[in-house]
């Protein structure tokens, strides 16, 4: 569950690389490799220089895409999911600051709650997904989100489905639910078949 190892034998054996310690006791659940970095998130966000990780973020990092010029797009979670601030955020340089796109302000005053999900890209669209739990009823309520302009403008979809991963392949758009079957979508994410 914690810690970065590489193999170089494809997958025989794995190794710390280069002894680096200073990952070892962090959660990560995911990697992106950027047009320029290596980058490692889950419990912080971290990029690979060759030679050494560098911590970039502390904030509790869902998923992690890149989009065209480099732009990077972050789905986190505050530590806090009850009274902090979950969303979407944008990095120009390398996640070293980021702005927030689309965020959402958890308080146990309102209706609904909201989770960052899962995130996919290609060219200049970026597709999003939000989990929305409502606290009197403890019902779930998902949201896509889309931007066909590089993270300029957004347009949101609601979907019955609970979606489980997003991914782009074959000029397509996959999203994978939990007992929902398999959707696809060819216009960019737009709509969902």
């Amino acid at each position: 569950e914690r810690g970065v190892s590489i193999s170089s034998n494809q997958g025989s054996s794995w190794h710390d690389p280069q002894n680096l310690n200073d990952l070892s006791d962090v959660k990560i659940s995911g990697f992106m490799n950027g047009k320029s970095l290596f980058y490692a998130y889950g419990s912080g966000l971290y990029s690979f220089s060759g030679s050494s990780w560098n911590m970039i973020d502390t904030t509790q990092i869902v998923s992690l895409v890149e989009g065209i010029s480099g732009r990077l797009f972050m789905s986190r979670q505050t530590t806090d999911p009850i009274e902090g601030i979950g969303g979407l955020y944008i990095s120009d340089n390398g996640g070293n600051d980021w702005q927030p796109i689309l965020t959402f302000q958890n308080t146990i005053d309102t209706e609904y709650y909201f989770l960052p999900h899962c995130l996919s890209s290609h060219g200049g669209t970026i597709v999003a997904v939000q989990r929305a739990l409502a606290f009197q009823t403890f019902t779930d309520r998902y949201f896509i989100y889309c931007s066909n302009d590089n993270g300029t403008s957004w347009h949101s979809i609601e979907t019955t489905n609970s979606p489980s991963f997003v991914y782009y392949a074959d000029n397509v758009f996959y999203l994978g639910t939990y007992g929902g079957g398999l959707l696809r979508s060819i216009d960019d994410g737009t709509t969902w078949i």
